[in-house]
Protein backbone atom coordinates (compact mmCIF):
# COMPACT_ATOMS: atom_id res chain seq x y z
CA UNK A 1 0.00 0.00 0.00
CA UNK A 2 2.60 2.56 -1.09
CA UNK A 3 1.38 5.93 -0.25
CA UNK A 4 -2.10 5.17 1.09
CA UNK A 5 -0.70 3.79 4.62
CA UNK A 6 -1.54 6.72 5.94
CA UNK A 7 -5.07 6.47 5.11
CA UNK A 8 -5.17 3.63 6.10
CA UNK A 9 -3.88 3.88 9.66
CA UNK A 10 -6.34 7.13 10.13
CA UNK A 11 -9.22 4.83 9.10
CA UNK A 12 -8.02 2.33 11.57
CA UNK A 13 -7.56 4.53 14.73
CA UNK A 14 -11.08 6.07 13.76
CA UNK A 15 -12.95 2.66 13.26
CA UNK A 16 -11.20 0.26 15.75
CA UNK A 17 -13.32 0.12 19.05
CA UNK A 18 -11.82 -0.37 22.63
CA UNK A 19 -11.80 -3.26 23.74
CA UNK A 20 -14.65 -3.22 26.55
CA UNK A 21 -14.57 -5.06 30.16
CA UNK A 22 -16.81 -7.70 30.58
CA UNK A 23 -17.05 -9.82 33.70
CA UNK A 24 -19.95 -12.08 32.36
CA UNK A 25 -21.35 -13.58 28.83
CA UNK A 26 -23.62 -16.19 27.44
CA UNK A 27 -22.82 -16.34 24.29
CA UNK A 28 -19.49 -15.59 22.20
CA UNK A 29 -19.83 -14.94 17.95
CA UNK A 30 -16.81 -15.22 15.49
CA UNK A 31 -17.38 -12.60 12.48
CA UNK A 32 -17.98 -14.95 9.66
CA UNK A 33 -15.52 -13.70 6.42
CA UNK A 34 -17.14 -16.53 4.08
CA UNK A 35 -14.18 -18.38 2.27
CA UNK A 36 -10.96 -17.73 -0.23
CA UNK A 37 -10.76 -18.64 -3.67
CA UNK A 38 -8.67 -21.65 -2.72
CA UNK A 39 -11.35 -23.33 -0.45
CA UNK A 40 -9.53 -22.05 2.88
CA UNK A 41 -10.83 -19.51 5.73
CA UNK A 42 -9.49 -16.11 5.65
CA UNK A 43 -6.92 -15.18 8.02
CA UNK A 44 -9.70 -12.78 9.78
CA UNK A 45 -12.20 -15.83 10.07
CA UNK A 46 -8.95 -18.19 12.01
CA UNK A 47 -8.18 -14.72 14.54
CA UNK A 48 -11.84 -14.34 15.25
CA UNK A 49 -12.45 -17.47 15.80
CA UNK A 50 -9.20 -18.06 17.85
CA UNK A 51 -10.02 -15.05 20.25
CA UNK A 52 -13.95 -16.34 20.22
CA UNK A 53 -12.89 -20.00 21.70
CA UNK A 54 -10.76 -18.05 24.06
CA UNK A 55 -13.23 -15.92 25.39
CA UNK A 56 -16.03 -18.73 25.51
CA UNK A 57 -13.56 -20.81 27.54
CA UNK A 58 -12.58 -18.01 29.99
CA UNK A 59 -16.72 -17.66 30.18
CA UNK A 60 -17.38 -21.43 29.54
CA UNK A 61 -20.12 -19.66 27.55
CA UNK A 62 -21.12 -21.16 24.33
CA UNK A 63 -19.97 -20.14 20.40
CA UNK A 64 -22.49 -19.69 17.86
CA UNK A 65 -21.44 -19.34 14.16
CA UNK A 66 -23.14 -18.74 10.48
CA UNK A 67 -21.07 -19.60 7.27
CA UNK A 68 -21.76 -17.85 3.65
CA UNK A 69 -23.62 -19.77 1.47
CA UNK A 70 -23.67 -17.17 -1.60
CA UNK A 71 -19.90 -18.29 -3.07
CA UNK A 72 -20.47 -21.16 -4.73
CA UNK A 73 -22.33 -24.61 -3.92
CA UNK A 74 -21.30 -26.17 -0.88
CA UNK A 75 -19.62 -23.28 0.12
CA UNK A 76 -21.66 -23.35 3.54
CA UNK A 77 -20.71 -26.58 4.30
CA UNK A 78 -17.08 -26.44 3.67
CA UNK A 79 -16.77 -23.55 5.91
CA UNK A 80 -18.52 -24.93 8.56
CA UNK A 81 -16.02 -28.32 8.18
CA UNK A 82 -12.74 -25.76 8.38
CA UNK A 83 -14.24 -23.58 11.40
CA UNK A 84 -14.96 -27.02 12.76
CA UNK A 85 -11.19 -27.96 12.65
CA UNK A 86 -10.16 -24.80 13.50
CA UNK A 87 -12.40 -23.76 16.42
CA UNK A 88 -11.65 -27.72 17.48
CA UNK A 89 -7.55 -27.29 16.87
CA UNK A 90 -8.00 -24.21 19.08
CA UNK A 91 -9.34 -25.56 22.53
CA UNK A 92 -12.88 -25.71 21.55
CA UNK A 93 -14.80 -27.37 24.75
CA UNK A 94 -18.61 -27.33 23.42
CA UNK A 95 -20.29 -28.51 20.00
CA UNK A 96 -21.10 -24.69 18.80
CA UNK A 97 -24.70 -23.41 17.73
CA UNK A 98 -24.46 -22.98 14.30
CA UNK A 99 -26.73 -21.16 12.30
CA UNK A 100 -28.06 -21.23 8.65
CA UNK A 101 -26.37 -19.58 5.26
CA UNK A 102 -25.82 -16.07 5.39
CA UNK A 103 -25.19 -13.39 2.77
CA UNK A 104 -23.82 -10.44 5.04
CA UNK A 105 -23.63 -9.39 8.79
CA UNK A 106 -27.00 -8.65 9.32
CA UNK A 107 -28.38 -12.01 7.94
CA UNK A 108 -25.73 -13.54 10.06
CA UNK A 109 -26.80 -11.96 13.58
CA UNK A 110 -30.20 -12.60 12.53
CA UNK A 111 -29.74 -16.25 11.58
CA UNK A 112 -27.56 -16.56 14.77
CA UNK A 113 -30.51 -15.01 16.90
CA UNK A 114 -32.76 -18.01 15.02
CA UNK A 115 -29.84 -20.44 16.04
CA UNK A 116 -29.91 -19.36 19.71
CA UNK A 117 -33.71 -19.30 20.08
CA UNK A 118 -34.30 -23.04 18.44
CA UNK A 119 -31.20 -24.32 20.81
CA UNK A 120 -33.77 -22.55 23.99
CA UNK A 121 -29.91 -20.87 24.98
CA UNK A 122 -31.03 -18.93 28.05
CA UNK A 123 -28.96 -15.42 28.67
CA UNK A 124 -28.56 -15.44 32.13
CA UNK A 125 -26.59 -12.13 32.22
CA UNK A 126 -27.80 -11.37 28.67
CA UNK A 127 -24.57 -9.95 27.27
CA UNK A 128 -23.11 -11.68 23.82
CA UNK A 129 -19.22 -10.80 22.63
CA UNK A 130 -19.09 -10.81 18.94
CA UNK A 131 -15.38 -11.01 18.08
CA UNK A 132 -14.85 -8.83 14.47
CA UNK A 133 -12.22 -7.17 12.58
CA UNK A 134 -11.68 -3.89 12.67
CA UNK A 135 -13.41 -2.87 9.79
CA UNK A 136 -16.14 -4.26 10.92
CA UNK A 137 -16.76 -3.59 14.20
CA UNK A 138 -18.81 -0.18 14.60
CA UNK A 139 -21.28 -1.68 11.79
CA UNK A 140 -21.62 -5.01 13.94
CA UNK A 141 -22.43 -2.86 17.20
CA UNK A 142 -25.31 -1.24 15.35
CA UNK A 143 -26.36 -4.33 13.25
CA UNK A 144 -26.20 -6.59 16.60
CA UNK A 145 -27.65 -3.80 18.93
CA UNK A 146 -30.90 -3.55 16.33
CA UNK A 147 -31.19 -7.61 16.23
CA UNK A 148 -30.70 -8.52 20.00
CA UNK A 149 -32.18 -5.52 21.24
CA UNK A 150 -32.70 -7.08 24.57
CA UNK A 151 -29.11 -8.00 25.33
CA UNK A 152 -25.74 -6.17 25.96
CA UNK A 153 -23.46 -6.63 22.65
CA UNK A 154 -19.93 -6.46 23.28
CA UNK A 155 -17.60 -6.07 20.54
CA UNK A 156 -14.13 -7.45 20.57
CA UNK A 157 -11.82 -6.03 17.44
CA UNK A 158 -8.77 -7.55 16.40
CA UNK A 159 -6.56 -7.27 13.53
CA UNK A 160 -7.14 -9.48 10.57
CA UNK A 161 -4.95 -9.61 7.37
CA UNK A 162 -6.21 -8.73 3.98
CA UNK A 163 -6.71 -12.06 1.50
CA UNK A 164 -6.15 -11.25 -2.20
CA UNK A 165 -7.98 -14.23 -3.35
CA UNK A 166 -11.20 -13.59 -1.17
CA UNK A 167 -13.97 -13.64 -3.66
CA UNK A 168 -15.39 -10.41 -1.94
CA UNK A 169 -14.31 -7.79 -4.04
CA UNK A 170 -13.56 -4.98 -0.98
CA UNK A 171 -12.24 -7.81 0.87
CA UNK A 172 -9.09 -8.40 -1.10
CA UNK A 173 -7.08 -5.23 0.23
CA UNK A 174 -7.15 -2.63 2.60
CA UNK A 175 -7.58 0.28 -0.72
CA UNK A 176 -10.63 -1.38 -1.84
CA UNK A 177 -11.81 -1.15 1.88
CA UNK A 178 -11.15 2.05 2.19
CA UNK A 179 -12.76 3.03 -1.29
Amino acid sequence: MVGTGWIYRLAKSLYSLKSPQFSHCDLVVPLGYGLLNRHELPDAAKKTLKEAVQIASKHQAPIAWASSNYFWPGCEDQEDRLKMAEANATGLAALPIIAGGVTNSVTEAQSIRRAVMKARLKLQYNTIVVVADWPHARSVLKIWRKVFSESAIVVISIDGQWNESHPAFFQCSELRWLL
